[in-house]
């Protein structure tokens, strides 16, 4: 019993038929174009997007005639196998999962080369080791792993998963020019940062040492009591048994004297009276 989900719609968005091109698997490539692996007649595609239905496609690897075998050479000149499967990574190179020829092939600008297996020999067709000597079912797929750089094989024929590690330069996509630039980048940019907060603390600095200056002048002109003219007032004198009287000036000075003399004065004026009485 089936249950269909509504909202769905069917749309071919490529018709080999009429191009001559049969695909039996795709890949997405780094840069958004379709890589199109055509079994049956040994090659490799390259379509852009968007698609459309009758867009004809490029051939990036084998032969427009057919032509298969085991060959590694430039692009056009290499041959393949009736492949069956393909991956590939962010550098952009392709995996080729070349299974008549029981080969992992690796398809860059450079050409094709072969990276594992490929030897016809009698025996056991699953055999781990060097590239060279590794051995292969006829029905298998590859897969590729960033994470670990490698590559994935389902060798469906000896029901295993097998991996195979790749070379730095591989992956070398996580240290290309485009990441050093970008820590270029990062470090002008914190770098101009730094200076640029460096610079609004010196001028905080200098304008708040000037502003507190200024408040505290400001702040003394206003709290200090007035005061008049300055006037010449001598301090008061202590008289000392040992030394001769010194004149005294000022209010408070001429105040003093001024009782004092009072107080002299009449008790002269009372002692002239008892005595004349």
């Amino acid at each position: 019993m089936m249950k269909f989900e509504d909202g769905y719609t069917v749309e071919t968005v490529f018709d080999g038929s009429k191009l001559g091109t049969e695909p039996y698997s795709v890949e997405l490539s780094p840069s958004g174009e379709l890589l199109v692996l055509d079994s049956e007649n040994s090659n490799i595609y390259k379509i852009p997007t968007p698609l459309s239905r009758y867009r004809r496609p490029k051939l990036i690897a084998g032969s427009s005639e057919g032509y298969t075998g085991h060959v590694d050479r430039r692009l056009r000149e290499a041959r393949m196998n009736h492949p069956k499967g393909l991956t590939v990574y962010d550098q952009g190179n392709i995996y080729i999962a070349d299974t008549m020829n029981m080969a992992i092939r690796k398809i860059s600008d450079g050409g094709i080369t072969t990276i594992a297996g490929g030897k016809w020999v009698d025996g056991d067709d699953h055999v781990d080791g060097p590239s060279e000597d590794a051995k292969f079912s006829n029905d298998f797929d590859v897969v590729y792993i960033g994470s670990s750089c490698s590559l994935f094989v389902i060798d469906r024929g000896n029901q295993a998963i097998r991996e195979i590690q790749l070379h730095d330069e591989d992956c070398s996509y996580q240290y290309d020019d485009s990441f050093h630039l970008g820590v270029a980048v990062l470090a002008a940019a914190a770098f101009f940062g730094y200076m640029v907060a460096l610079l609004q603390r010196r001028v905080q600095a200098l304008f708040s040492s000037n502003y507190d200056s200024t408040a505290y002048i400001k702040k003394v002109a206003l709290n200090a009591p007035y005061q008049g003219p300055p006037k010449s007032v001598s301090p008061l004198s202590v008289t000392n048994e040992c030394e001769g009287e010194k004149p005294d000036g000022g209010v408070f000075g001429s105040i003093g004297r001024l009782v004092f003399n009072s107080n002299t004065s009449t008790s002269n004026i009372s002692n002239i009276q008892m005595h004349g009485q």
